[in-house]
């Protein structure tokens, strides 16, 4: 069974969705520390006139436990986040299907935590590009998994995973020898795609059914 772990990004890349499509189990990581200077885990990337543009959470440089984060008091980042998605994509051919459901999101989540508003976000994707993968947040075991390496084999193990499916930006961090020896294999994702930005910016350009073709059937890997 392949089993992969990430923190809840914000509007991830289509890379995240393609990592989860090719698992059979994915854990979102929220007992980690959040870096102010992840530029993915509380932004995303528009493109309005051919030029980057970043939705950003103000959170500013707080570091907590991710599932402290606490979402912020002022919502005016709400509408300006909708603003330029507006401005970004209402020319697009699938604006008026996808537009008022990325609304509903922004402005149905009364929770107070970030983990969670970002989590919702990322399941509604998920039954949107029919990708079946069962998912779980890491609180959900109610164990302490530990840090770094050991925290990923632990997870591995606590769903009877056989295999962790990283990203290639973690080939630094990751240490092979350490999954041998806890009866783990260890493989890297690949993925190639035209779209580099957020998966707002792949759905309102493409849409939905499009998307989905995008995607590798899951394979056995182990």
């Amino acid at each position: 069974m392949i089993v992969s772990i990430h923190q809840p990004n914000f509007f991830p890349w289509l890379g995240y969705f393609d990592k989860i499509n090719k698992s059979d189990v994915f854990i979102f990581l929220t007992m980690s520390k959040r870096s102010s200077s992840d530029n993915y885990f509380t932004r995303t990337s528009v493109s309005v006139n051919k030029k980057i543009k970043y939705l950003t959470i103000p959170f500013g440089k707080q570091e907590p436990i991710i599932t402290d984060l606490e979402m912020p008091i002022d919502k005016k980042w709400i509408s300006k986040h909708l603003n330029l998605i507006k401005a970004a994509y209402c020319e697009t051919k699938y604006f008026k299907e996808i537009y008022p459901d990325i609304e509903k999101l922004y402005k149905r989540n009364k929770t107070e935590h970030y983990y969670v508003f970002s989590i919702n976000i990322i399941r509604f994707f998920l039954e949107k590009l029919n990708i079946d993968t069962r998912t779980y947040i890491d609180i959900d075991f109610n164990k302490d998994f530990g840090i770094s390496n050991i925290r990923n084999i632990n997870i591995c193990k606590e769903v009877q995973g056989k295999t962790y499916l990283s990203g290639t930006g973690a080939k630094a961090y990751n240490d092979g020898d350490m999954f041998k020896e806890n009866g783990l294999n260890l493989r890297y994702q690949e993925f190639a795609s035209p779209y580099k930005l957020s998966i707002l910016d792949v759905v309102f350009n493409i849409g939905f059914e499009n998307t989905k073709k995008l995607f590798v059937k899951r394979v056995d890997c182990e």
